[in-house]
């Protein structure tokens, strides 16, 4: 994408974070088509294509507050390819086993620089937290202790251990949907894996 592109991008999306439908048109009428080709491509059904157009820039209508986005083609086309991939997976769309696999090959190095931007915000959200909720969620996280454990480790009670990796938990997802955006439900999924 030239600098000029880039730049015109920039300007549209900080107008549409304004609220201003006028630049979310344009931004709309610039991206839907090549969008819509680019998923017509895997799935070869106007209706579906469609469809995740419209849910899409729904989506970035309603979370223009949140999403913090710094190319919005890459975001757009990034956000196009993760609803296709969530509809062959739901539906068993029928497509080409090198499609997929072309997919899937994206899709992991995607998720791996995904992986590495969660545990950033992770990171940086455990070292907002206070010092003793942020020593008992690494505690759990990082050194895989059980609730009891840690309790013991820290002569408190389970209960108080349970309480903070709650609070943990609870501040660390409004990190991850203030920073990911889109991807939160990604986020989630991933995060849930720790506890």
């Amino acid at each position: 994408m030239s600098q000029r592109n880039l730049e015109a991008d920039i300007y549209l999306w900080k107008k549409v974070v304004e609220s201003d439908e006028q630049a979310f048109a344009s931004l709309y009428n610039k991206y839907s088509s090549s969008l819509f080709s680019a998923a017509f491509k895997l799935l070869k059904d106007s209706d579906a294509c469609e469809d995740i157009i419209q849910e899409v820039f729904v989506h970035i209508w309603l979370k223009r507050y949140d999403i913090q986005v710094n190319d919005i083609k890459s975001y757009l086309y990034q956000s196009v390819k993760y609803k296709v991939i969530d509809l062959v997976r739901r539906k068993k769309v029928s497509i080409p086993l090198s499609e997929i696999e072309d997919i899937i090959a994206t899709e992991r190095t995607d998720s791996h620089v995904l992986k590495q931007e969660i545990e950033t915000v992770i990171d940086r959200s455990v070292e907002d937290l206070p010092q003793r909720c942020a020593e008992i969620f690494k505690l759990k996280k990082e050194h895989y202790l059980s609730n009891k454990e840690i309790a013991q480790k820290l002569n408190i009670s389970t209960k108080t251990v349970e309480n903070q990796i709650t609070i943990a938990i609870k501040r660390i997802k409004i990190s991850l949907s203030d920073k990911m955006g889109m991807t939160i439900l990604l986020c989630l999924h991933l995060f849930n894996k720790f506890f």
